[in-house]
């Protein structure tokens, strides 16, 4: 059965607080997306945050029949409009020339559906307990990254962790760059301490981490791209990161000391589900 893309994006109000727009979010699109879903249980659909022409902005996308999508439209125009946010419609072509064929394109397309689906269930348990912030410290990335990096071969991590680290110091000034290799042992450390005391702790933030790691780890077992699977990820941790609101350089800083971790051989954390599970002991 045919289905199509939907893409539109939702411009940030002109007086909007910072963090506004990812504190209405969920509200926004949380029963757009389940109503999508249950009409169409292959559904996919992701969200990032861009830049461009409108000024910053959430960028939406929809996969599915035509039919579910043009009902998916008129309710989310009017979601919109009752919250005071303008939308734009705009044309969609998926990637072809950088995921290289259909099947791989398919395959990001699932994983940043698995990415969209953590980050909208932590913003709703999140607002359900208070105020919505940006993920700060490197503790998030860490265990992110330390996930991933147990689907490759044993001798892929670190080159993956490298080319993580080096990709993404890149986007920071020059001394801000040149700082992270000096921070990258007590970087270590802090991360190892703060484990046991994340801010997403309790049953409901692990339940959606081990949902998510399943699906993850069921996409890239199956996988049968041209791409290799570290590009994919490489692509995916990044955007994963967009959207739980890391910050460039601590992501940086986060794969810079898991490497540091894997060559040195620095145990690693317990699974994210485990760790996300316990309740953080008093200071």
């Amino acid at each position: 059965m045919t289905r199509n893309w939907l893409f539109v994006r939702l411009l940030e109000h002109p007086a909007s607080a910072p963090g506004a727009e990812r504190a209405l979010f969920p509200s926004l699109v949380s029963e757009l997306v389940d109503q999508v879903r249950s009409a169409d249980t292959d559904a996919r659909w992701y969200f990032e945050p861009l830049e461009g022409r409108p000024g910053p902005h959430l960028g939406l996308w929809l996969f599915s029949r035509p039919g579910i999508l043009q009902d998916a439209r008129r309710d989310l125009d009017r979601a919109a409009a009752e919250r005071g946010r303008s939308v734009v419609w705009d044309h969609y072509e998926p990637p072809m020339s950088k995921y290289l064929d259909h099947a791989t394109v398919d395959l990001a397309a699932r994983l940043a559906t698995a990415s969209s689906d953590l980050t909208l269930g932590l913003l709703r348990a999140r607002s359900a307990c208070g105020p919505l912030e940006s993920v700060s410290g490197i503790s998030v990335p860490f265990l992110h990254l330390a996930q991933l990096t147990e689907l490759l071969a044993p001798e892929e991590g670190v080159p993956f962790l490298f080319q993580c680290w080096q990709h993404w110091s890149n986007e920071l000034p020059a001394q801000r760059r040149a700082e992270l290799p000096v921070l990258r042992r007590p970087a270590l450390e802090r991360a190892l301490r703060q484990l046991a005391g994340l801010r997403w702790a309790g049953a409901e933030y692990a339940g959606h981490w081990e949902r998510y790691a399943l699906t993850v780890r069921s996409l890239v077992e199956g996988c049968t791209t041209t791409a290799p699977v570290s590009y994919l990820l490489f692509d995916h941790a990044h955007l994963t990161h967009r959207r739980l609101g890391v910050d460039v350089a601590d992501e940086a800083l986060a794969a810079h000391a898991l490497r540091t971790a894997l060559r040195t051989g620095v145990p690693l954390p317990e699974p994210v589900s485990a760790l996300l599970a316990r309740t953080p002991q008093p200071v």
